[in-house]
């Protein structure tokens, strides 16, 4: 039995390890004839960018601010007395255009008036007794001469004499109270005088009226608002500039500026101002310096008080800057220079920027510079202009 196993293993397994052995080894002669293909190094990459030629020059770079227009006069109108408002204008009403010195309301007077009178009467009465003093001051210093002559000749003694000399000083004494009475109640007529001007509302400027707050018979006083009046001729806009800016405030003054009324991305309107002083302190929030911009011709923009506008302006000169594109700075202070087709790092001196460009200093005129953003921009790296 095992011997019949043993040859039928022969007659069939033989044959197939006999050629399963020859291709083995077959395979291994094609791998070890194989032919050697020598490697080649592979081509650096060379990016393709856009780039810049540096032109050194004088730059003056326009600034952007905000700020909110207002009114450089504005005032609350007030009545300086308390009264009874018997009067008022009909031009009293919010958004109406006055003028200087136009009455607007008036109090009844009938109070001022009657003290007035009683002021006027002690006047009188004064000024008749200081005449009636004067004149007794005239006899008594007539009889006072007299007495002295007479005592001279021992006419008469010197007590009557010392009552002579009395009666004058006493006499002087009530016309100097009269006199002061009299001095006083001058004031007081002064001062009754003008609670009656007082109870007249005018207008102390042109301007324009708003918050209208009054009615007939209503009882004013001096804490009472009755409105509010505004120089629509003479807006201003005060801004923050930054303090490398506001350092240099003397020269930005007198400086025309374009102002910017904006309503989203549309422009209401447009004005030209001038920068005309500045505020004495430092901004404390923005760390740079207040300035005040008078808008030229006010009532003509249609600019009104509480618009939020731009301010465009000059803020300073530089000499011998590059404007490169902001796409040429890598990081805060890197910039790359295409070198015959090798990108070369270069620190800049940046001292502006603005949406899109960047102001730098230090780099030789006809550099040219990588303006193109690459992920693996560094020194060495194979570059060519996009127009190669």
């Amino acid at each position: 039995m095992i011997k019949s196993i043993f040859w039928t293993f022969i007659k069939r397994g033989l044959p197939a390890i006999i050629v399963f052995a020859g291709f083995i080894g077959l395979f291994n002669y094609l791998v070890a004839t194989k032919p050697q293909v020598a490697s080649e190094p592979a081509e650096p990459q060379i990016w393709t960018v856009k780039e810049v030629v540096v032109q050194n020059q004088s730059a003056q770079p326009v600034e952007t601010a905000y700020g909110t227009v207002e009114a450089s006069r504005k005032a609350e109108l007030r009545f300086s007395v308390q009264g009874e408002v018997s009067w008022i204008s009909p031009i009293l009403r919010n958004g109406a255009a006055i003028s200087q010195g136009e009455e607007l309301a008036r109090l009844d007077t009938t109070r001022y008036q009657l003290a007035l009178d009683e002021i006027l009467a002690q006047i009188a009465g004064e000024e008749a007794q200081g005449q009636s003093l004067t004149k007794q001051l005239d006899l008594r210093k007539k009889t006072l001469a007299r007495t002295k002559r007479m005592a001279s000749q021992n006419v008469v003694s010197d007590a009557n004499l010392d009552d002579a000399e009395l009666a004058v000083a006493v006499t002087e004494g009530q016309l100097i109270a009269s006199n002061a009475r009299l001095a006083q109640l001058r004031v007081a007529e002064r001062s009754r005088r003008k609670d009656i001007e007082d109870s007249s509302l005018k207008a102390p400027f042109d301007g324009t009226l708003s918050k209208v707050a009054i009615g007939l018979g209503q009882i004013a006083s001096s804490a009472m608002p009755i409105a509010h009046i505004t120089d629509q001729a003479s807006l201003e806009v005060p801004f923050v500039a930054k303090a490398e800016i506001y350092a240099n405030a003397p020269q930005l003054l007198g400086q025309t500026v374009d102002i910017t009324w904006q309503s989203g991305a549309r422009d209401v309107a447009l004005a030209k101002a001038f920068i005309a002083r500045t505020n004495a302190e430092l901004d404390k929030i923005d760390g740079g310096g207040r300035l005040y911009a008078e808008i030229i011709d006010a009532e003509q923009t249609g600019i009104r008080p509480g618009a939020f506008v731009k301010i465009d302006f000059v803020g300073r000169s530089f000499e011998n800057v590059a404007i490169i594109p902001e796409e040429a700075l890598f990081g805060d202070n890197l910039v790359y220079i295409n070198d015959n087709g090798v990108a070369r790092a270069k620190i800049a001196n940046v001292v502006w920027r603005a949406p899109g460009e960047v102001y730098v200093q230090g780099i030789a005129d006809d550099t040219k510079l990588i303006a193109t953003r690459l992920p693996g921009i560094g020194d060495g790296v194979r570059v060519r202009t996009a127009t190669q």
